[in-house]
């Protein structure tokens, strides 16, 4: 526990609805730019708690028997109500600290750019570490960021220029962005930022503070620009770093590369730096390549490396607001020139290796698919090609080799950790992640890539002779069905979200003689609609459909209302067991059954959700039905009238 210390207030004064308080203590504080005390106010907060709060010390640590506070008045808030009303001049605070040993520059950190970026409050925390005793060695190279949400908001800036060194008033860079809550600021200042970062020297060290969703995007603009997390120190005044929270407008959702991208522009600089024999200090730090789609982008260089008769060269995939878990992964392109001509793509650490059929790749090769392979040899033959030519195409001013040809090898360095938020393994993917990408550009949430994975894993089962693939919702409802099926390899269970339009119909289209659908009451309630893509704009619960089928099981009037003006279909589910039918579960599965049957054999919207017009021979679906606990619920056909296969 904290030991309470005591300090005293020496001066106040009030800017705007913040109160400056300066504090004079008897003994040294030890502390170091960036760090923090923690103030008790001593306002009970219940259950014996105190209001304690953290304050920056901005003032610089120099003077150890001194600092000074920003307390920003917040309207409900004991302790900064405290501070401003109820204590003054010659009063003593309790406090403890100081604190924040992960943000201020450490003694061997050697000089170089420092960037600075303050959201809001954060300005404090950012002024502490500018003031330090250390910093003085960066200052002539020093960038400032102050995104505010309005001018208005805490300090005036004309006050936060006068409390920074007189070497760095004139750094300062004050940004307007959306309010606290909103999420579109996170992109607002990450665009700023990034517009810096492309026009400027690469920072070595970064310090942010204040409001933790808009460090997320700030923290994430640097790691892609290649700084390591080691060079970015963040203080988190509110709100989370961990992970960025949902926009509110999915149309305003950043696209991204592909790591098929990646790595093409990653073996494009490689080949230029062997190509220029340009030294890895002087070589640039942004490589411009071509998308598979025809679209150049510049992408910035994490490594830039020599490596005996080797470049390598890295970029950090950027996946925009795609939730894919290549996110912010390292893509490393390894080039060695060669005699003989074109270009041989290898796969090194962290790419899977194909170890079955069904794939489309081949067995033993790395899992680097036919469009990135395509983007990455014309990338790199483009760099060749211009070297031989008069060295013009490789941009870079010097003599220039030449070569006939070139050995790629792409390396993923946590690509298997990585991987095991994937079902690679299950598809025979071992040691990694796959390399992939068609166009190059990652659409957020991408619905193409699922897809894909859908159609992958049936192209797998199928080449593998399996009679029966399991096509589930998620992740609970194949936990459940690789329970109710131990009979069956996991290969033959296949994760198709909302895409169970697409999965019937290849497993049709690839002969496998029964397909199993595996779910619970939402998602198969859509689909006994006739619904084939359960994501869908409009693809809520029909109720009215569902009322149908409780009427069909003699539901009378008044159940059939709440039936109709229920929100969800598990209330649905809710009140057919309460007033004894049960057997609902059992005619959605039937419903679901013949929707899909249908849909599989082409037939028309109109009649998906009337029966199949004959018995399929070769081709049965099954649909199964469980609770949220996994309990079987309904099934159809029954289990003893399945064909067996």
């Amino acid at each position: 526990m904290a030991v309470p210390r005591k300090i005293k207030i020496a001066a106040v004064e009030d800017v705007r609805d913040t109160r400056i308080l300066t504090l004079q203590s008897e003994e040294p504080i030890g502390f170091l730019g960036g760090k923090w005390l923690m103030i008790n106010s001593h306002k009970p907060l219940g259950e014996g708690k105190w209001a304690k709060r953290a304050y920056s010390i901005f003032s610089g640590d120099g003077e150890q028997s001194q600092c000074k506070i920003a307390v920003k008045r917040i309207p409900d808030g004991p302790a900064s109500n405290y501070l401003h009303d109820e204590v003054g001049v010659g009063d003593e605070l309790e406090y403890s600290g100081p604190y924040g040993k992960l943000f201020h520059i450490y003694e061997d950190d050697a000089p170089g750019v420092l960037l600075t970026a303050a959201v809001d409050t954060g300005i404090t925390a950012i002024l502490g570490v500018l003031n330090s005793e250390r910093a003085r060695p960066f200052y002539d190279r020093v960038r400032i960021f102050w995104f505010l949400s309005d001018e208005s908001y805490f300090l005036d800036p004309d006050y936060v220029r006068k409390h920074l060194p007189p070497e760095l008033r004139d750094r300062l860079s004050v940004h307007t962005i959306d309010a606290i809550g909103e999420t579109t600021r996170m992109d607002q200042a990450r665009e700023i930022l990034e517009r810096d970062l492309a026009a400027n020297e690469r920072p070595d060290l970064a310090m942010i503070a204040g409001d933790g969703h808009v460090l997320y995007s700030l923290r994430t603009a640097l790691l892609l620009n290649g700084l390591g997390e080691e060079q970015i120190r963040k203080d988190t005044f509110f709100n989370s770093t961990d992970k960025k929270p949902p926009p509110k407008n999915q149309a305003n959702l950043r696209t991204g590369y592909t790591t098929g991208a990646c790595s093409a522009a990653a073996a494009r600089a490689a080949t230029r730096m062997l190509l220029s024999e340009t030294p890895a200090d002087r070589f640039p730090d942004r490589i411009e390549s071509v998308l598979p789609n025809g679209q150049s982008v510049v992408f910035p260089l994490k490594r830039r490396e020599r490596d005996g008769d080797a470049a390598v060269c890295s970029i950090i995939k950027d996946g925009g607001d795609d939730p894919d878990c290549t996110h912010l992964a390292e893509l490393i392109a390894r080039v060695e020139l060669s005699d003989s001509p074109g270009v041989e793509i290898r796969g090194g650490v962290g790419v899977a290796t194909v170890t079955l059929p069904g794939l489309g790749l081949e067995v033993g090769q790395p899992s680097i698919t036919g469009m990135p392979r395509k983007n990455i040899t014309e990338m790199v033959q483009a760099e060749l090609d211009g070297a031989a030519a008069d060295g013009s195409g490789a941009g870079v001013a010097g003599d220039f080799k030449k070569a006939a040809g070139a050995i790629v090898t792409i390396e993923v360095p946590d690509g298997e950790e990585r991987a095991k938020q994937t079902t690679n393994e299950r598809l025979g993917l071992i040691g990694g992640i796959s390399i992939l990408g068609t166009t190059g550009i990652v659409k957020p949430y991408s619905t193409g890539a699922f897809r894909t994975s859908v159609v992958q894993a049936i192209d797998v089962a199928a080449r593998r002779g399996l009679k029966e693939v399991v096509l589930t919702t998620g992740g609970k409802s194949e936990e459940y069905a690789m329970r109710e099926n131990p009979h069956l390899g996991t290969d033959a269970f296949v994760q198709v979200g909302d895409f169970i339009g697409t999965g019937v119909k290849h497993a049709k289209r690839r002969g496998i003689p029964r397909t199993t659908i595996f779910g619970m009451m939402g998602k198969l309630s859509k689909m006994a609609d006739g619904v084939t893509q359960t994501h869908q704009a409009g693809s809520q619960v029909n109720m009215e459909m569902l009322a149908e089928l409780a009427k069909s099981l003699g539901a009378v009037d008044s159940v059939l209302e709440e039936i109709r003006a229920a929100k969800t279909a598990r209330r649905v589910l809710e009140l057919a067991v309460e007033h004894g039918w049960p057997q609902i579960a059992g005619l959605i599965c039937e419903r679901v059954a013949h929707v899909m049957t249908n849909y599989a054999n082409g037939r028309a919207k109109t009649e998906l959700t009337q029966p199949p017009e004959s018995i399929d021979e070769e081709f049965e679906i099954v649909c199964c039905m469980t609770d949220f606990d996994g309990v079987m619920l309904g099934q159809y056909p029954l289990a003893e009238n399945v064909r067996p296969v």
